[in-house]
């Protein structure tokens, strides 16, 4: 009996199948060996950008170059904070774990455009050289920024006042911080370098100065604004970060950091005639860039303007702004420097009687007499009334006749003391109407049929000289209120003035 042979055929389909599951066994195995392998020997570093994320695989213990910012139109790339919040400042890392950064930035300053962001007072006055006051620098750094919104709040801000969303944005954005923003109080450069150095990246190196060293206030604000060129540093340089910036100051700083021209490509006819801006004066540029209202063109790196809405001729006569007396001249322009009658303004354009001491007397006795809404004759009564009602009288020697050099020491000793002869009544009548713009001047002669030494005020009225006698009004209260006032030497003979 013959066993049955069996036959062997190749199934290459069986085959096919065995061989594809064998590999992609081989292949499951290769991959979690790969990626126990990766895990045990590469870490992850992620970058979280606003809208995305960026992951970079690196071996571990390999040196790791952190990740360029990715720029952000309208934005300031400023740093990136690890997980614990810590600014990373290295530009490579060895990497051992899993790290995270974030990035943080800041809305950036218009450079493309130039918008006006100084402005004038309510009487039309730049004031290129007070003190720039920190409601003004809030506003002026919103309007920079594109007048963002915000919901933060400050104790001494009232909802209504004009910088109020300014404040409110800038507090959300870390720019300005406290409880309080202290709005009508000066700004100092460091202050405001504060300000501006939030928006930028910190300076990647500490920088010397004379006036400032590494942990004060103000310190890395003026690192950060020396390693962007905004300030010269140096062992011999100061920073004064405590000194008090004038408007034209911080206006040529930001010029500077939003790249306007130190001296853009415009004529007077488009710049008009700011009333107390002078071409001849520094900041004058810096002030016109950031006041006048302008369109531009760059032309062989120079900046052209191509239009604007030139400043208004105000008309001529006498500002008081804030309690200061300036007077502006028939060609719109603020009197600096000059004399005009018995009145000096100085060369900031504000009126002075020589003396700060007096100025302030003047200036605190003002507060009390005058009331807003009063016209001239309104307060030139109201003036007379206060001097002739509010001094005691205190026999004292005569000057000679037509000798008026007391006029200063007598006005100042009057209104700090309280007391005084008729010289003194008059000083200080005289000093306090100059000071509302009236160009007293006064006379030191006699008076009366016994022709006794005196002085009195005069005061040119429609072209003719009159009297204001505030002593011989107080002394003679049985003529009449107002008796000695404003008369001319016609209507009151009986008292026979006679002048020095």
């Amino acid at each position: 009996m013959h066993a049955q042979k069996t036959e062997f055929r190749f199934d290459w389909r069986t085959a096919l199948l065995v061989f594809a599951a064998v590999s992609l066994l081989f292949a499951m195995i290769g991959g979690l060996l790969y990626l126990n392998y990766r895990r045990k020997n590469f870490a992850t570093v992620h970058y979280l950008l606003p809208d995305d994320e960026i992951t970079e695989r690196v071996r571990i213990g390999k040196e790791h170059a952190i990740l360029p910012a990715e720029e952000l139109e309208g934005y300031t790339f400023l740093r990136w904070r690890d997980e614990q919040g810590n600014t990373e400042k290295r530009e490579s890392i060895r990497v051992f774990e899993d790290v995270w950064y974030a990035a943080d930035y800041a809305l950036a300053l218009e450079t493309e455009a130039h918008p006006v962001y100084l402005f004038t007072d309510e009487s039309g006055y730049y004031r290129p050289q007070d003190p720039m006051l920190r409601a003004d620098a809030v506003t002026m750094l919103h309007i920079l920024l594109g007048k963002p919104s915000g919901s933060g709040s400050f104790l001494d801000v009232p909802k209504r006042a004009p910088y109020a969303k300014a404040a409110a944005a800038l507090q959300e954005l870390g720019v300005i911080s406290g409880s309080r923003l202290h709005p009508e109080e000066a700004v100092t450069k460091g202050e405001l370098l504060e300000m501006l150095a939030s928006l930028y990246p910190e300076a990647k190196e500490d920088y010397a100065f004379a006036d400032l060293e590494k942990g004060q206030n103000f310190y890395d604000a003026c690192c950060t604004a020396a390693e962007r060129g905004w300030i010269e540093s140096g062992e011999k340089v100061k920073a004064e970060a405590d000194r008090v910036l004038t408007r034209a100051e911080t206006a040529g700083l930001i010029n500077r950091i939003t790249g306007r021209a130190e001296r853009p490509g415009a004529r007077l006819l488009q710049v008009g005639s700011p009333v107390d801006l002078y071409p001849t004066e520094e900041g004058y540029w810096d002030m016109i860039e950031a006041c006048i209202p302008h369109e531009f063109e760059w032309k062989a790196e120079k900046e052209l303007w191509t239009d604007s809405e030139p400043a208004e001729k105000l008309p001529e006569g006498k500002r008081i702004i804030n309690g200061r007396l300036s007077w502006i001249g028939a060609d719109g322009r603020v009197l600096r420097d000059q004399t005009m009658g018995n009145l000096y303004f100085d060369k900031d354009g504000w009126y002075t009687s020589g003396s700060a001491e007096l100025d302030a007397l003047v200036a605190e006795t003002l507060g009390r007499v005058i009331a807003e809404g009063m016209d001239e004759d309104e307060q030139l009564l109201a003036i007379y009334r206060y001097v002739r009602d509010s001094f005691k009288y205190v026999r004292r020697e005569p000057y000679e006749a037509g000798d008026t050099s007391w006029l200063i020491d007598e006005a100042t000793d009057m209104l700090a003391t309280g007391k005084g002869n008729c010289y003194s009544y008059a000083a200080a009548y005289c000093m306090l109407v100059r000071a509302i713009g009236v160009d007293a001047e006064v006379i030191s002669g006699h008076v009366g049929s016994n022709f006794a030494p005196h002085g009195w005020v005069e005061i040119v009225r429609n072209g003719v000289p009159h009297i204001f006698d505030t002593e011989l009004s107080m002394a003679h209260p049985d003529m009449g209120d107002l008796y000695y006032y404003d008369k001319s030497y016609e209507t009151i003979a009986n008292w026979a003035y006679v002048k020095g």
